[in-house]
């Protein structure tokens, strides 16, 4: 039951009924796919009903308990064609959900390891029902779940950044949304030895991908993962949902080595412009690569687009992906001034997205992070106390031991700063964006958001959460 209130209730969805409720639901929530006509709704039924037997996801709804407060204009029978060549089936909603969410069990690379963290995705509430508390219900409801299940992380995509930092969820390092012209590509590199190299014909190179190969698709994206800190890994059901799902649409081409062995792949699609037909902008959905082979092959085949390509999109974490073109330049606003100076030129457009939420310390620190070296602090003995008035009972301070780069926990809970070498004092959600190499704590206390005592241990604590590189994600759930 949901805050003493008999009138309400959660539980997991399991039935094509509850799966139907959702997208009645969630299609008012989720406005930007269009999916709130009749017309469009069968697609979304059939898309959740996928989602409730698929392994590492788990739907749950909050549902009223009263029949008389049931909404019965979202209780109208979808028809949905679940399976292809067969009749139809006629589905009525579930009465009473008044919001739904997801819990997936994701796998990320965080510092060279592959771990586990809680991934809270598609939450929606009936537009009725805002500004009730349902959202802070079930994001407490979800955080209580990710302890249940040893899950000492959690993540999300948010639609408001500042709603979700209110319960402690911190901000990823941020996203760069690129407006690329093919022109500016480089058509060739610098190889060993200083020359230039030229990469095989894009004929030769790259090979259109079928749902055939999800198997290898998987696998490539699994070896890109681990070479990059904070990607998450994608699994086969999410890899063809992107890449065929709209088969047609979205194109998939691969590149090969000498081993046949799949390397690298892009998925794309064309985006007509306002100029008509003729010139369109390629939207560069996914970009994996492992190799500089894979990525060069690909850089080519982009490149090669520019008598009929405007622009290519592309959003990615990588800061310095500028670097790369001849010219830098943003293609949309070329010509345009920008800076505070009015001397600058935009190169990228810069968004926030990736949110990330520490949901016990002492977890985190056990098990999590029992096998990260911090770096090499020897002697340390740190006391954290963690500003959490979200969920306080799940983040208590901690006392630390740091040896040779490792964390053991002393003790939890209490004040245990007079046995510390050092005390830090920081909020949830910075804490949370520290600890994945985010931000340094250095711009932290720059900012009045973290404290350390005494100042004279600022360096050695900062040190302990330095990350070379910052964490990069391309799969958004």
């Amino acid at each position: 039951m949901i805050a003493g209130n008999d009138g309400f209730e959660i539980r997991k969805l399991t039935t094509h009924s509850d799966a139907a409720a959702v997208a009645r639901v969630g299609s008012l929530a989720y406005t930007l796919y269009n999916n709130y006509s009749d017309a469009n709704l069968p697609r979304m039924v059939k898309k959740t009903v996928g989602r409730l037997t698929e392994p590492g996801k788990e739907l749950f709804g909050i549902f009223h308990t009263d029949p008389t407060e049931f909404d019965h204009d979202l209780l109208n029978p979808v028809s949905v064609e679940l399976n292809p060549g067969k009749p139809a089936t006629v589905i009525t909603p579930t009465p009473g959900l008044l919001a739904h969410w997801m819990h997936r069990d994701m796998q990320v690379n965080l510092f060279g390891k592959v771990r586990e963290y809680g991934g809270l995705a598609f939450v929606a509430v009936d537009m009725k029902y805002k500004k009730r508390g349902f959202a802070k219900i079930l994001v407490t409801r979800f955080l209580e779940d990710c302890f249940k299940k040893g899950q000492a992380l959690a993540a999300l995509h948010p639609f408001r950044p500042d709603f979700y930092m209110n319960m402690g969820f911190g901000l990823s390092s941020p996203y760069y949304d690129y407006n690329i012209s093919p022109a500016s590509l480089p058509k060739d590199f610098v190889v060993f030895g200083g020359g230039k190299g030229k990469s095989q014909p894009t004929f030769t190179a790259l090979k259109t991908l079928k749902p055939v190969h999800i198997e290898e698709m998987e696998e490539c994206q699994n070896r890109f993962s681990q070479k990059k800190h904070g990607m998450v890994y994608r699994d086969a059901v999410g890899i063809n949902e992107m890449a065929f799902f709209d088969q047609g649409v979205t194109r998939a081409l691969g590149f090969r080595d000498a081993s046949n062995t799949l390397r690298g792949y892009i998925l794309f699609k064309f985006e007509t412009t306002t100029a008509g037909g003729l010139i369109n902008d390629l939207h560069l959905v996914e970009l994996v690569y492992e190799t500089k082979e894979a990525f060069f092959a690909f850089v080519k085949f982009l490149r090669e687009q520019d008598d009929q390509i405007r622009y290519i999109k592309l959003t990615t974490q990588e800061p310095d992906l500028f670097r790369l073109l001849t010219d830098p330049r943003s293609g949309s606003a070329a010509g345009e001034q920008c800076g505070i100076s009015g001397s600058g030129r935009e190169s990228a457009k810069q968004s926030v997205s990736m949110m990330y939420r520490v949901v016990n310390t002492e977890l985190l620190f056990s098990k999590f992070f029992a096998d990260r070296n911090f770096n090499g602090v020897d002697g340390l003995k740190l006391w954290i106390k963690v500003e959490d008035s979200f969920t306080p009972e799940l983040n208590p301070p901690v006392l630390l031991q740091f040896r040779n780069g490792h964390a053991g926990v002393l003790r939890v809970g209490g004040d245990h700063s007079s046995e510390a070498d050092a005390s830090l004092y920081i909020g949830i959600a910075e804490f949370s964006s520290l600890v994945v190499g985010a931000v340094s704590l250095k711009v932290l206390e720059a900012y009045g958001k973290a404290q350390v005592e005494p100042e004279e241990k600022l360096s050695v604590v900062s040190k302990l959460f330095i990350s070379e590189d910052l964490p990069m994600n391309a799969v958004f759930f």
